[in-house]
């Protein structure tokens, strides 16, 4: 993905069989496209649609739908207006992020909350709901089954909902927690992800690194663990079974987290620009910057590893609970 936060962008699909020599096969521009941190793939009667930021006018924007089966010849194919819908703050009444589950997206409004979408027909998708809380500038949602996490963008907060309706969200008790390190100190972090029975959170206060909490239990969040770096700033964190990969603004970070507990920085990667996204692909990462790039160089791939990787999904955490 490529687009500014004022709209005008689009996409570009490469192989990948060969990550040495990724090879461009399809791209597309749209107009009404902007800046996504996070992309929602769904499919839907055997065609494949990706969800992003959709941005129009001031008070006009909220998600926008490329149809993708086909990489060699991606297209635009609809747009949803949102309510309550409000640029040029880039954060606070914009759509930041989406996850698509089923025949629902959840996109992140910032102050705006939670909208949920029905996109059963992605040519049509309709405005079911929109869940706000005082207090909550909502980044991203992610959802396992029946629980979703509800996060924050710059702040600390997190809130974990039922979402056994998906419709509805509901908070669960108890589930409402602030990001804090381990001597307890509330921490802002940047964005979240949901990986496994584990919340992670890439911190932009007093340094980055990541921040660590177990979800098993929806009631009663845990931290686990966490990795401050100084000077870092964090953007997004991922896992791949036993590691963690996040950007930290001023270079990419690699940890070993086979204990969660005490992550132990491996490796690291640089590239000029902002580095915020490190992506694990097999034995390689994609490290990519979204501001400050040399012309031309806005993603670099690395190997982490010299071993593919040989090992398949493993289950760790599913809902409902039997």
């Amino acid at each position: 993905p490529w687009a500014p936060e004022d709209g005008g962008g689009g996409l570009s699909f490469y192989t990948f069989d060969d990550p040495c020599a990724p090879t461009l096969v399809g791209e597309v521009w749209a107009d009404f496209m902007r800046e996504s941190h996070t992309l929602a793939f769904g499919e839907v009667n055997g065609r494949t649609y990706l969800a992003v930021d959709y941005h129009e006018s001031e008070d006009v924007g909220g998600v926008g739908f490329f149809d993708v089966t086909d990489p060699s010849d991606p297209q635009w194919v609809s747009q949803l207006a949102l309510p309550d819908y409000h640029y040029p703050d880039a954060y606070f009444r914009v759509v930041l992020s989406t996850f698509w589950l089923g025949d629902t997206l959840y996109a992140a409004g910032g102050l705006n909350g939670v909208y949920v979408l029905d996109v059963s027909d992605p040519l049509n998708p309709a405005l079911v709901g929109q869940h706000t809380v005082v207090g909550h500038m909502v980044g991203a949602v992610h959802v396992v089954g029946d629980v979703a996490m509800v996060s924050s963008a710059g702040l600390s907060r997190t809130i974990l909902y039922d979402v056994s309706d998906p419709w509805t969200l509901s908070p669960i008790p108890g589930g409402d927690f602030y990001v804090s390190s381990a001597d307890e100190e509330l921490k802002d972090y940047y964005f979240a992800s949901l990986a496994g029975k584990y919340g992670l959170f890439a911190r932009k206060s007093d340094g980055g690194g990541p921040i660590i909490y177990d979800l098993s239990d929806p009631a009663a969040p845990t931290f686990v663990g966490e990795a401050p770096t100084e000077g870092g700033d964090g953007g997004y964190v991922m896992r791949h079974e036993a590691l963690l990969f996040q950007g930290d603004s001023d270079r990419g970070l690699v940890y070993d987290a086979s204990d969660m507990r005490a992550p132990t920085l491996i490796g690291e990667v640089d590239i000029a620009g902002d580095l915020d996204t490190v992506t694990p692909v097999g034995n390689v990462l994609v490290a990519s910057v979204d501001s400050k790039a040399d012309d031309g160089r806005s993603s670099v791939v690395f190997p982490w590893a010299e071993a593919p990787d040989a090992r398949g999904p493993r289950l760790e955490w599913f809902r409902p609970q039997d």
